[in-house]
């Protein structure tokens, strides 16, 4: 796996030079290099894709305004940063990510140029993504001094998280809201209508029981957290007791499980504290 691991960052550095002449040309210098968008999503979704849709989220369903307070956990490069400045939002914006080259690029870019923009390495271990982390995710929280949020996003960081750290998560994030705060998060969730999407085998992804752990489903036993899902109502369950509004908890159904009305990829969930 180290190998192929290898290979792959060789193969996107030799792109480099190509990528570069491709951004200047089309106007998208400030956007970083390939080998670091494709740890954010598909390439294939170009530049105006799951950033901008998000953005638009924030604002529609997480009712992001200019001059909120926003903590963007598992930020990567600062892709949705960009979206929302070019779209005219301003605000203090925190991004941190388990990532270190990442953060490292969007602290010397985006940090730069973007005003009250922050990023902050998260430096959590993380078997498939983040091998040499020091900390737990329980240890990085305690560090992370931030609070007073307005709205909290965490794009397609629970589908790779397990429960126990999720739990911790969800802790860290209803304190640092403010009342009446949202956070905007994604999952993927197993509920009745799933269930029958998936056996008329209209689902993008199958999962199967944990067997480490009953609490969850994960799409492969052998790298749990390259993809994983949760019944619905066990995540509103851990939202609840993390300090967030039974009567204020909203999920929008993704397309991942064969829905036809699927907002988005991924099942979003806004929940107010």
């Amino acid at each position: 796996m180290r190998v192929v691991r290898r290979v792959r960052t060789m193969g996107y550095g030799a792109l480099w030079p190509l990528d570069r002449l491709f951004l200047w040309l089309n106007k998208l210098s400030d956007y970083p290099p390939i080998h670091l968008r494709r740890h954010v999503g598909l390439l294939g979704s170009g530049f105006n894709g799951p950033d901008y849709e998000f953005a638009t989220f924030l604002r529609l369903l997480a009712g992001l305004k200019s001059g909120n307070s926003l903590w963007d956990i598992g930020c990567g490069c600062g892709l949705l940063q960009l979206a929302l400045a070019n779209l005219g939002w301003e605000g203090r914006l925190t991004g941190t990510d388990i990532h270190a080259p990442s953060i490292r690029w969007a602290q010397r870019h985006l940090g730069a140029s973007l005003k009250n923009h922050f990023f902050e390495h998260m430096d959590v271990f993380n078997a498939a993504y983040w091998p040499s982390g020091k900390l737990t995710a329980e240890q990085w929280l305690a560090s992370f001094s931030a609070s007073g949020f307005d709205v909290v996003v965490a794009k397609s960081l629970f589908t790779h998280v397990l429960p126990d750290e999720m739990d911790v998560y969800f802790r860290g994030i209803a304190p640092r809201l403010k009342q009446g705060g949202r956070a905007l998060l994604t999952f993927f969730l197993l509920d009745e209508e799933q269930q029958q999407a998936s056996a008329a085998g209209s689902a993008v992804f199958t999962f199967s029981p944990f067997e480490k752990d009953a609490r969850c489903f994960v799409r492969r036993q052998v790298a749990p957290t390259a993809a994983v899902a949760y019944p619905r109502d066990y995540i509103i369950e851990r939202l609840v007791a993390a300090g967030f509004r039974a009567d204020r908890i909203t999920v929008y159904p993704g397309s991942w499980s064969g829905r036809a009305d699927g907002l988005s990829v991924q099942d979003i969930v806004v929940a107010e504290r």
